[in-house]
């Protein structure tokens, strides 16, 4: 068993070379930039860590999946950031924050935002035209205007969080870029009390709704 703890700023910076790394449980913490601009295919992170730090792995070009934590919280700036062959995320329940470009210029298809997220920052998922279905959970109350720019192929989007109902043009205002492409709507959960003014204007290829 390891007594490693932490790993330090840069640490593993530009290793391009690295393409597997086991992280044992017991690190607690891993600060900026650790695994930024390395060769990594595949990543779990340990069961422990409670935050992501700024760029973390960001432009990791060649990581295709990672596995996160149920004890995580925080993703934060940058932390997966132009990560362009990353097709496979899957956000814990128990993230309350997701930062600026934390996910910005992956390639997923699909995103599960769950219930326990309450703030997404700027263009975290942005320029991402592989995401074709996006699922937005019930606790979600900051979401920004460029939280999805350049995300131009949503096909299926799931609505469960209130600012369906307190903010005006809701699809515009979030999903400018996939207006036109988006075919089904499916509005659901109890934390959606009311469908706003406009909230759904501009979904032109629209096919299905349900509420």
């Amino acid at each position: 068993s390891s007594s490693v703890t932490t790993f330090g700023e840069n640490c593993f910076l530009l290793t391009k070379v690295l393409q597997t790394m086991t992280i044992p449980d017991s690190v607690t913490t891993i600060l900026a930039s650790a695994f930024s601009q390395s060769g990594l295919l595949q990543l779990k992170l340990p069961n422990k860590l409670t935050s992501i730090p700024k760029s973390s792995f960001a432009n990791c070009h060649s990581l295709k999946s990672v596995v996160l934590p149920p004890s995580l919280k925080t993703i934060g700036f940058n932390a997966f950031y132009n990560c362009k062959n990353l097709d496979t995320i899957t956000i814990p329940n128990g993230v309350t924050l997701i930062s600026d470009n934390a996910f910005s210029a992956a390639k997923f298809s699909s995103l599960v935002i769950p219930d326990s997220v309450q703030t997404i920052r700027t263009f975290a998922f942005s320029s991402n035209t592989a995401l074709t279905s996006v699922t937005i959970g019930s606790s979600v109350t900051m979401l920004e205007d460029s939280t999805f720019k350049r995300c131009s192929n949503i096909e299926t989007l799931i609505i469960r969080t209130p600012l369906l109902g307190t903010r005006s043009n809701f699809t515009l205002k979030y999903f400018r870029s996939a207006t036109a492409r988006i075919r089904e709507v499916v509005i659901s959960g109890p934390a959606v009390k009311a469908i706003g003014n406009s909230a759904l204007r501009g979904l032109s290829g629209a096919q299905n709704v349900t509420i």
